[in-house]
C-alpha cells in the first residue's frame, strides 16, 4: 500500500511540474509575442547610504514589474521594462564630450556646469550656445551659426545687397540664429523686409515673402522643412534668376530627395528649379592636404585611414570636427595635469566640486592652438576660430554638384572669390539685385491727343462765336426774338466755359489747375442747361429768366465754394501700374499719373452729380409739359429733350468706361473730352442750327425787318394755324396786339401831317402801308379772341 500511494505521489509530481514547464513556456511565449515598452531608470547603486535604499527599491520595482506583465487587464499587448542606470556609476566623469544636436547641448550644458564639467561638441551650432553667462563651459569644434551670420552680412555686402529676408523655424535653434542675423544686420546698415516664422506650417509664410519682393532669403529650419519652402515656392512661381536663397551647410548630401514625395506634392525637378543656385557656408573640414597635423597625419593619409577604419557607417562630411574635438581634449587635459603635478595633484583627484581643475582645464583650452585635420584649431570665448568654405550647389544637365565657390578668412576678415575655387554661378548670368531697379514713369496726356481735342474746343469756341454773332446781330428776327436771344447768349457762354475745360483737363493737374476744371465744367454745365431750361417759361421777361439762371447758378457756386474751403481739391501723384521691364526684368516700370484727390472726393463728386441729375430731371419735366406749344420759335422742348438723352447716355456709358480705363491716361482724357465737346456742341446746334435755317429758307421777313430798320416802320403779316391755345399762347398774342397797336399809332401820326389830296395820293404807298397794318391788327385782334376762347373752354 505504501509502495503504490508512493507511485502515486510521484506521478503526481511529476505532472505537475509538466504543467509547470508547460504554462510557464506558454508565459514566456505570450510575454514574447509583446511589444516592449522601455523605461530609464536612474538609481544610485554604489558607494553610500542612498545607495542601500536604491537597492531595495529596485527589488520592489521588479516585483511589480513582474506583477503587471502579468495582468492581462493592463497594458495586455505590451511588456513594461524598466533599465536601470547607476547614477553613482564610477569613475568620476572629468569632462563631457558632445552631443551632436544642439538642442540636447544646451540641456546638458545647462546641467553640467553645476558639476563643474567643462563640455566639448563637434557638431553643434546653436547660436544660443555663444550665450557664456548660460553655457560658461561649453567649447565646440564646430562653428556657430555666429560665426556663419559675419560670413552671410560679408556676402551681402560684396554682392551689394541692402535688403534682404528671413523665413525660420521656432525652434530655439533657428530663432536664435534668425534673431543674431537680424541684430548683424542692422548694425551694418542692411534691412530686413521680412522675417517670418513658422512651426508647421511654411506654405502660409512664403507668400508673405513674395508679397514683399523679398529676393535674397536666408532659410533657417530642418531639411524637411526646407522642402516644403521650395515647393510653395514653385507653384507661387517665387523664383528665377532674380532670386538667391541661402540655407544651412550642414544639410546631408541629397538631403532634397528624402521622403519627398511624403513631405511635398512637387517632383525632384521641380524643388531643383527653386534652389539651383543656392549658398551655404560651412566652416573647412580639412586642411592643406599634404600638411602634417598634431597626430602626425596629413588630411589626405587621415581620409584614407578613416575609409578603411569602418566602412559600415554613414561617412559624414564634418567628421574632422569630431576627431579634432578629441584632440583639443586631450591636450588641454594634458596641459591641465602639468598645472596639477606641480601643484602635488593630479586628475585622478578631480571630484565634482572642485572648481579649480576646472578653472585650469579652462583655461588651457583657451590657450590651444594647433594644426588639426580640419585646420588650424583655436578657442575665443569657447567658440572656434576658424575659416569658412562659401558653396554653392548648381545644378547642370544630368549632374547636381556642391561646389565650393570662395573662402571667409577669419583672421584676416575677408572673403576671397575665384580661382583657386570654382566660379560663382548665377543663373541670370549676372549678380541680381536685391530690388528692382525701380524706373518712374509719368504718365501724360500724349501731345497728339492733347493737340487734338485742343483744336476741336477751340473750334467749338469761333462755333460758339459765330452763333454769338448771328444771334446778335439778327435778335430783331421774329424767330430769334421770340426765342430769348439773350437766353442764347448766355447758352453760348456755358458751351465756351465747357470747352475751355477740356483744354484745361488736358494740362498736367496741378492744385490750381485741379480747381479751374471744376469751376469751369460746372459753372459752364449750368449756364447752358440752365438758360436752356428756363427758356420754357417763353413769355416772361428776360430780367426774370436771368435770374432763375442766376438762381441755378448759384447753387453751384455755394457747392464749390463749400468744397473749395472744407475740403479742397489737390494734386497728387499715384501709382497706376508696377511691371516689370520686358527688355529687362532687372528693372520694375512704375507708371504714376498726378491726379485731383481730396479728404472725401467721392462724397463732394456725388453731391454735384445729384444737383445736375436734379437739373436734368427738372429740365425733361418742362419739355414735356411745353411738348404742345403751337409756336414753333417758342418751343425748344425737343431740342431739351434731345439735349437730356445725349447728356444722359453719354454720361452714364463715359463714367462706366472711364472705370475700366482710368490707368489709361491718353484713353480716359479723349472719352471725357470727346463727350464734353460732343454734347456741348451738339446742344448749341440744336438751339441755333433751326434759326440759321429758317434765316436763309424765309427772305420775306429779313427783307419786312430791314425796311422797318429804314423807315422805322414795320409792316408784318402773322398767320398762324393755330391748334387749342394754351394760356402762354395767349400771353405771346397780347405781347404782339401791342406792337402792332404802336405800329399803327405811328402811322396815324405820319398820315395827319399831309392835308392836301395830292400829297396824299403821293404817299399812297404810305397809306396802303397803314391800311395793312392796320388789317394785321385786326387779324391778330380777332386771334387773341379766338385763342383767349380756346383757353377759356
Amino acid at each position: 500500500m505504501i509502495a503504490k500511494r508512493s507511485s502515486t505521489v510521484d506521478r503526481i509530481a511529476i505532472f505537475s511540474v509538466i504543467i509547470i514547464i508547460i504554462l510557464g513556456n506558454d508565459y514566456h511565449h505570450c510575454l514574447s509575442l509583446k511589444q516592449r515598452l522601455v523605461v530609464a531608470g536612474l538609481q544610485p547603486t554604489t558607494d553610500n547610504f542612498v545607495a542601500q535604499a536604491s537597492r531595495g527599491y529596485i527589488v520592489a520595482t521588479n516585483m511589480a514589474l513582474q506583477d503587471v506583465n502579468a495582468r492581462q487587464d493592463i497594458l495586455q499587448d505590451y511588456e513594461l521594462i524598466i533599465e536601470f542606470k547607476n547614477t553613482k556609476q564610477p569613475p568620476i566623469k572629468i569632462a563631457i564630450y558632445g552631443p551632436v544636436s544642439s538642442l540636447c547641448c544646451e540641456s546638458v550644458s545647462s546641467v553640467a556646469k553645476y558639476w563643474n564639467l567643462v563640455q566639448i561638441s563637434n557638431a553643434a551650432t546653436s547660436a544660443t550656445l555663444s550665450d557664456r553667462k548660460l553655457y560658461p563651459y561649453f567649447y565646440r569644434t564646430a562653428l556657430s551659426d555666429v560665426a556663419y551670420n559675419v560670413v552671410r552680412q560679408e556676402l551681402f555686402r560684396l554682392f551689394n545687397w541692402d535688403k534682404v529676408a528671413i523665413i525660420h523655424q521656432t525652434l530655439s535653434l533657428f530663432q536664435a540664429s534668425a534673431a543674431d542675423l537680424e541684430h548683424i544686420l542692422k548694425k551694418g546698415n542692411i534691412t530686413v523686409v521680412a522675417s517670418e516664422a513658422f512651426a508647421q506650417f511654411p506654405e502660409r509664410h512664403v507668400p508673405l515673402l513674395k508679397d514683399k519682393d523679398a529676393r535674397i532669403i536666408i532659410v533657417y529650419a530642418y531639411p524637411d522643412m526646407a522642402q516644403r519652402i521650395f515647393c510653395t515656392a514653385y507653384h507661387l512661381n517665387y523664383y528665377g534668376p532674380n532670386h538667391v536663397w541661402f540655407l544651412l551647410g550642414w544639410y546631408f548630401d541629397n538631403w532634397w530627395k528624402s521622403d519627398l514625395a511624403k513631405n511635398t506634392n512637387c517632383t525632384e525637378e521641380q524643388i531643383l528649379k527653386v534652389m539651383d543656385g543656392y549658398f551655404a557656408v560651412l566652416g573647412v573640414e580639412f586642411g592643406f592636404e599634404n600638411v602634417t597635423t598634431i597626430s602626425g597625419l596629413t588630411p589626405k593619409k587621415y581620409l584614407e585611414e578613416y575609409k578603411n577604419f569602418h566602412t559600415d557607417y554613414y561617412l559624414a562630411s564634418v567628421h574632422t570636427w569630431a576627431y579634432d574635438a578629441v584632440w583639443s581634449l586631450a591636450l588641454a587635459l594634458n596641459n591641465t595635469e602639468h598645472i596639477l603635478r606641480q601643484n602635488g595633484r593630479n586628475l585622478t583627484q578631480f571630484h565634482y566640486n572642485d572648481s579649480d581643475t576646472r578653472q585650469i582645464l579652462m583655461e588651457s583650452f583657451n590657450q590651444l592652438s594647433f594644426q588639426g585635420i580640419s585646420g588650424p584649431v583655436s578657442f575665443e570665448q569657447g567658440e572656434r576660430v576658424a575659416d569658412v568654405r562659401i558653396l554653392q550647389m548648381i545644378t547642370r544637365i544630368k549632374t547636381i554638384n556642391t561646389v565650393q565657390v570662395g573662402l571667409y578668412d577669419s583672421h584676416q576678415n575677408e572673403i576671397r572669390l575665384g580661382s583657386p575655387y570654382n566660379p560663382v554661378y548665377w543663373r541670370g548670368g549676372y549678380i541680381p539685385k536685391d530690388e528692382y531697379i525701380r524706373k518712374t514713369i509719368i504718365l501724360r496726356i500724349s501731345s497728339p491727343i492733347f493737340i487734338a481735342f485742343t483744336t476741336l474746343s477751340i473750334l467749338g469756341i469761333i462755333l460758339s462765336l459765330f452763333f454769338f454773332v448771328f444771334n446778335v446781330f439778327n435778335r430783331k428776327l421774329r424767330y430769334i426774338k421770340m426765342s430769348s436771344p439773350n437766353l442764347n447768349n448766355v447758352i453760348l457762354v456755358g458751351g465756351v466755359l465747357c470747352y475751355l475745360s477740356v483744354i484745361v483737363f488736358g494740362l498736367e493737374s496741378y492744385t490750381i489747375t485741379c480747381q479751374i476744371r471744376g469751376w469751369l465744367l460746372a459753372i459752364g454745365f449750368t449756364l447752358s442747361f440752365g438758360s436752356l431750361f428756363s427758356k420754357t417759361w417763353r413769355v416772361i421777361r428776360d430780367t426774370h429768366l436771368f435770374i432763375m439762371v442766376f438762381f441755378l447758378v448759384m447753387i453751384d457756386v455755394i457747392i464749390l465754394m463749400t468744397w473749395q474751403f472744407v475740403d479742397p481739391l489737390y494734386s497728387s501723384e499715384i501709382i497706376f501700374s508696377t511691371q516689370v521691364d520686358p527688355t529687362n526684368i532687372e528693372y520694375l516700370i512704375i507708371s504714376k499719373h498726378r491726379v485731383c484727390i481730396c479728404g472725401h472726393y467721392t462724397i463732394w463728386l456725388g453731391i454735384l452729380y445729384s444737383y445736375k441729375f436734379l437739373l436734368l430731371i427738372f429740365g425733361a419735366f418742362l419739355a414735356w409739359e411745353t411738348r404742345n406749344v403751337s409756336i414753333p420759335a417758342l418751343n425748344d422742348s425737343k431740342y431739351i429733350g434731345l439735349s437730356i438723352y445725349n447728356v444722359v447716355v453719354l454720361c452714364v456709358v463715359g463714367v462706366l468706361i472711364t472705370i475700366f480705363v482710368n490707368n489709361q491716361v491718353d484713353i480716359s482724357f479723349a472719352l471725357i473730352a470727346s463727350f464734353i465737346v460732343f454734347c456741348t456742341t451738339l446742344m448749341s446746334c440744336f438751339v441755333f442750327v433751326p434759326k440759321i435755317r429758317y434765316f436763309k429758307t424765309e427772305p420775306d421777313e429779313q427783307k419786312n425787318m430791314m425796311a422797318s430798320r429804314s423807315v422805322g416802320k414795320v409792316a408784318s403779316v402773322v398767320h398762324q394755324s393755330y391748334l387749342p391755345a394754351s394760356r402762354d399762347d395767349v400771353l405771346v398774342l397780347k405781347r404782339q396786339l401791342s406792337e402792332r397797336d404802336k405800329e399803327i399809332q405811328n402811322l396815324s401820326d405820319i398820315i395827319k401831317k399831309y392835308e392836301s389830296k395830292d400829297s396824299f395820293i403821293r404817299d399812297s404807298s404810305l397809306v396802303n402801308v397803314a391800311s395793312a397794318a392796320a388789317n394785321s391788327s385786326t387779324r391778330t385782334s380777332i386771334d387773341l379772341n379766338w385763342a383767349r376762347k380756346e383757353a377759356i373752354e
